[in-house]
């Protein structure tokens, strides 16, 4: 379970799968739909009823009858509107076909055996449709919100009919299944998941047509043409690895410096009420959980804490128990304000980062500006380079949402939001309870009697273990609840800084990619022969048409539309190069403008002419 909870946190399209029988009544699917709806959103999650054709059965019935299909007589049951109808219609056709059957009219015999078995298949798609829509009410009313477009999408599903339907090229129409391929929801569930967008595939499509293409047809240019031949590139290219590689570590250093004391700043939110903490668990141990009798303790530390209900007929545990989940909601008010610290500096901190990009932006132009390259040579640099900014600038929004998402993954993880199994309180107490499980009392050898010679415990194994759970916890040093917020920090630190360290992997890669792009632009010296010129000629000629299909191929690219954000844009003399500030200090910056109320007044950018 915890596995699987971790493999979910990665997607982003959640479907849930259930019979048909139980999606409505059952108390697990129900939850998993609500905790998917919860993280990912409503649209992003799809229940889908399985074996809508299978007969619905009292659940004290036979379990393998709730596998058969809806039959004749059931059907039969079926009273009012369109029901009757076809019923009707059908007493009408079996009369006509007993007539058929008197005269020997076997043309009009078998003509009416079609319509019968058609009308039979009539009635129970009218049958299928409504108990969809029966479905579809009692789940609406399962979900909290006012709005049924606000639900996950239900899907109604018969694997069964629709592969019927496809087995063979061609059916006869006394093979054909009772459902239509549209009834068996099969298509719906196709056409979804073919409509899913492929952020991933589409980036690729843009990184070739905007990027690839242009340099293929960049680098014919420069074959052809004699004048773009210069070493000033190579110069550049040095010039920029000597920024680069200071500016990926400073940058590195600062970012997880300034995402360190935000962790430490929002933990002591939780610290700040430490003590009431302590004081709500020690009430709880001492109070309820060392009075619980022997046989039951033993049972709720045999199972980490976690006890469902119906699981054990010791006394005091009819209701079942979750000891996790007790520690969890102590600790759940501190993990709420923490949650609301790091949600209210996230956008600081992005625009802290952001500026810092920009920074090192205009660094990287006042290089190309004061280089000895010719201005043909500068110009193509800059224009190269404008193409990694905001590649830059987009990579570290990705960065930002995993670490949103990060946040609420831990908050959950925390709070045990929907009773998950993998959470901060089994994370810390599956060792104690195994300690206390596996601890024995001292033995003494008993000197006289019958048993003489033998070992005995000097006092009650439950008594010892509870002893044992109390040192671990109350009298423990740290205490349960610094421990436990310890390897909270601790937790959520680690994957910080891999996230952060992953980033400037990939961000390094992609300015090392720069740096080689400048570098293959520097000539090569050789004779052009009379078939190279040749092949120059019929290159120069093919150009034209190059670019016009690749223009073509933009323009098939859906339109992405982009918010100006000003406030990402620092002034040029901000970022001057005797004005360069770290990112803790544009943060702090941000911060403190917003804290006056400055970031609510629009910055109006004047643009003049000359």
């Amino acid at each position: 379970m915890r596995h699987a909870e971790e493999i979910k946190e990665s997607v982003d399209i959640e479907l849930i799968l259930a019979d048909t029988i139980r999606i409505a009544s059952d108390d697990a699917v129900i939850n998993y739909a609500r905790a998917a709806a919860a993280v990912r959103g409503a649209t992003n999650v799809k229940l889908i009823a399985t074996k809508i054709d299978v007969s619905f059965q009292i659940r004290m019935a036979v379990r393998a009858l709730t596998d058969q299909s809806l039959t004749r007589n059931q059907l039969d049951q079926c009273t009012g509107f369109p029901y009757d109808q076809i019923k009707e219609m059908i007493c009408e056709a079996e009369n006509e076909h007993n007539r058929a059957d008197e005269e020997d009219d076997l043309q009009a015999k078998d003509l009416i055996s079609k319509y019968i078995l058609y009308l039979q298949r009539h009635l129970k798609q009218a049958k299928v449709i409504e108990r969809s829509k029966n479905i579809d009410e009692e789940l609406s009313a399962k979900f909290p919100t006012q709005a049924r477009t606000d639900n996950p999408e239900v899907l109604h599903a018969s694997a069964s009919n629709y592969m019927d339907r496809t087995k063979k090229a061609h059916l006869r129409f006394i093979e054909q299944p009772e459902l239509p391929p549209e009834l068996t929801g099969l298509p719906s569930i196709r056409q979804f998941l073919f409509s899913l967008p492929a952020q991933r595939n589409l980036r690729e499509y843009e990184v070739h047509l905007a990027v690839t293409i242009p340099s293929f047809i960049e680098k014919i240019r420069r074959a052809i043409a004699d004048s773009d031949r210069d070493t000033g590139f190579r110069d550049l290219a040095e010039q920029f690895d000597t920024i680069r590689h200071e500016f990926i570590k400073q940058l590195r250093s600062e970012t997880k410096s300034a995402f360190g004391n935000l962790s430490k700043n929002g933990i002591a939110r939780v610290r700040a009420d430490i003590d009431a903490y302590k004081q709500q668990l020690d009430g709880k141990i001492s109070k309820q959980w060392l009075t619980v009798p022997g046989p039951a303790f033993k049972k709720i530390v045999n199972f980490k804490g976690v006890v469902a209900k119906g699981a054990s007929k010791a006394r005091g545990l009819d209701m079942g128990c979750n000891w996790n989940k007790e520690i969890a909601d102590i600790l759940a008010p501190g993990f709420n304000k923490w949650l609301r610290f790091q949600s209210r500096n996230m956008r600081d901190m992005s625009l802290a980062l952001s500026q810092a990009l920009d920074q090192a932006h205009l660094q990287t132009m006042i290089m190309m500006d004061n280089s000895s390259a010719n201005l043909v040579v500068i110009d193509k640099a800059k224009k190269k380079w404008q193409n990694i900014h905001p590649k830059m600038q987009a990579k570290l929004q990705v960065l930002m949402k995993k670490i949103e998402k990060l946040h609420k993954r831990f908050f959950y993880w925390a709070i045990m939001q929907d009773a998950r199994e993998n959470n901060l309180a089994a994370h810390v107490m599956d060792s104690i309870f195994d300690d206390v499980f596996s601890s024995e009392p001292a033995t003494k050898e008993i000197t006289t009697g019958k048993n003489k010679g033998k070992k005995r415990f000097v006092m009650s194994k439950v008594a010892h273990q509870k002893g044992k759970l109390l040192g671990l916890t109350i009298s423990a040093k740290p205490h349960l609840v610094e421990n436990l917020i310890d390897q909270f920090q601790m937790q959520f630190d680690q994957y910080l800084n891999n996230y952060v360290d992953e980033h400037f992997e990939d961000a390094s890669k992609l300015l090392e990619g720069f740096s080689e792009t400048l570098r293959k632009q520097a000539p090569v010296d050789y004779i052009i022969t009379p078939v190279g010129e040749t092949m120059r000629r019929e290159l120069e000629n093919l150009v034209p048409t190059l670019l016009e299909k690749s223009q073509q191929l933009r323009d098939l690219l859906p339109v992405v539309i982009k918010e100006d954000d000003d406030a990402q844009f620092p002034t040029i003399g901000a970022c001057a190069e005797d004005a360069i500030e770290t990112v803790g200090e544009l943060f702090e910056r941000i911060s403190k403008r917003k804290r006056k109320g400055e970031a609510s007044t629009p910055r109006v950018r004047i643009k003049k002419e000359e």
